[in-house]
């Protein structure tokens, strides 16, 4: 029997990342054209040049706050989706396969080893299924320090392309479960 996931229901829509990038790359951009902000402290002393580069690491670090919130919205998709098959029986072969994976790792599963291979085996043209191997070793990079040389070009995984991806999936994947807002 499939015990019933608890679910706090808090996982955030591609909507609001998108408002908490914008709102946080404007407020950036309005805080670098303000000069009390530039007459701080922490930018005396400091050329045009530098104060361009901070800004410009700024906003490198903006895009990946939320584009981890991305990547961990898309984990919550596949996750949340697993266990409604699974709590919900659905008859469908890739639910089928995921109740067996369930037998097997109950609440453990992973979405590296198990999930996302399942989805691949039937949806095998499904490219973007792929693709999420590299995307998941990025945010496994960010969530871990960066302390490590990532073998993946990380200025491809930029908020756009990010985000990109995740509405595609939301939208052709055929996720069961996900809070409607």
């Amino acid at each position: 029997m499939v015990k019933k996931l608890s679910r706090s229901y808090a996982e955030r829509t591609l909507d609001q990342i998108n408002q908490t990038y914008y709102t946080l790359s404007k407020s950036l951009t309005i805080s670098f054209s303000n000069e009390d902000f530039l007459n701080e402290d922490i930018f005396l002393l400091k050329s045009h040049s530098e104060i361009e580069d901070i800004r410009s690491e700024e906003m490198i670090e903006i895009e990946r706050y939320t584009s981890f919130d991305i990547l961990s919205s898309i984990e919550a998709m596949f996750k949340v989706d697993y266990f409604y098959r699974c709590e919900n029986k659905l008859r469908d072969e890739l639910s089928r396969d995921f109740r067996e994976i369930y037998k097997i790792h109950k609440k453990k599963v992973s979405l590296k080893d198990h999930i996302l291979p399942t989805w691949t085996k039937y949806n095998p043209s499904q490219l973007i299924l792929n693709e999420l191997n590299s995307i998941f070793k990025y945010r496994h990079w960010i969530a871990h320090g960066r302390y490590w040389l990532l073998r993946v070009n990380v200025s491809k995984y930029d908020f756009n392309y990010l985000m990109t991806i995740a509405q595609t999936l939301e939208n052709s994947i055929g996720f069961y479960g996900l809070k409607q807002l």
